[in-house]
C-alpha cells in the first residue's frame, strides 16, 4: 500500500502542467479564460535525464514586423513550458533566455518562472 502511494505522488510530480498561450488577454488570466495546458515532460522529454529543471515560463513580449508596406506589432504575455539548463543558475535564467533568443523583431520585458502545476508567476 505504501509503495502505491509513493508511485502516485511521483506521477503527479513527474507531469508538470503549464498554461500555453501567446500574447493576448487570455494569457493575463489563464485560469479565468480556461487556457489550455501542456505537459512539460512531453515537451522536454530529456530534461530530467540531463539534469535540467522543468519550469512554467511567463514572459512579457513585444514583436514587430515591417516590410512591403505594412507593419505588424503585437505585445503581451507569453506562457509555456521551458527548462533551466543544468549549466545555468536559476538566478541567471531569465538573462540567459533573453540572450539566447535575441532578435531585432523581438523584445522581452518581465520574465518569471515557477515549477508547480498551472502556476502563474
Amino acid at each position: 500500500m505504501m509503495y502505491e502511494t509513493v508511485n502516485r505522488l511521483f506521477l503527479v510530480y513527474a507531469n508538470l502542467l503549464c498554461y500555453d498561450c501567446d500574447a493576448g488577454p487570455e494569457c493575463e488570466d489563464p485560469a479565468g479564460h480556461n487556457v489550455r495546458t501542456v505537459v512539460c515532460d512531453k515537451e522536454y522529454p530529456n530534461a530530467k535525464v540531463t539534469g535540467d529543471k522543468l519550469i512554467c515560463l511567463s514572459l512579457e513580449t513585444f514583436f514587430s514586423a515591417e516590410g512591403r508596406g505594412f507593419g505588424f506589432q503585437k505585445s503581451g504575455i507569453y506562457r509555456g513550458c521551458n527548462v533551466i539548463p543544468s549549466s545555468v543558475s536559476e538566478g541567471n535564467f531569465c538573462e540567459h533566455f533573453k540572450n539566447n533568443h535575441r532578435s531585432p523583431r523581438f523584445n522581452f520585458g518581465k520574465c518569471a518562472f515557477c515549477n508547480h502545476t498551472r502556476c502563474v508567476p
